[in-house]
């Protein structure tokens, strides 16, 4: 699903962003690899732009104004913490380079130890 429009609650219990609610793309794995599930290696295409760019998803998403964009848990829950990082390092870099509004939060660890992603928490 790209282009969602979620309603989330900010640190000072906001709901908008200048008047309107703050839109949010959520980019799943369904929308760059094809099967039921994205495999570890498609993920690693994705991630290094040899899939499906993030230009190509960012065109999408641009015909919505989005204030973030979110690439789901799964992207990332099979990386050790230093791909994380480093992944996530390029995803800034793309996100920056190619349209100011495209942010990536960042993830946090559970108390399981489990990934998720920060914009989860603004449901």
């Amino acid at each position: 699903n790209i282009g969602n429009t979620i309603t989330p609650v900010n640190h000072d219990g906001g709901a908008s962003r200048n008047n309107r609610p703050v839109r949010i793309a959520v980019f799943q794995p369904k929308d760059v690899c094809t099967g039921e599930s994205a495999t570890y290696s498609c993920q690693l295409r994705f991630l290094g732009g040899l899939n499906v760019s993030f230009q190509e998803l960012a065109d999408k998403a641009i015909e919505k104004p989005v204030d973030f964009v979110v690439f789901q848990e799964m992207f990332l829950s099979t990386l050790d913490p230093r791909a994380q990082t480093a992944t996530f390092d390029v995803l800034q870099y793309q996100a920056k380079r190619f349209s100011s509004y495209f942010v990536v939060p960042l993830l946090e660890r559970d108390r399981d130890g489990a990934l998720y992603n920060a914009v989860a928490l603004l449901d």
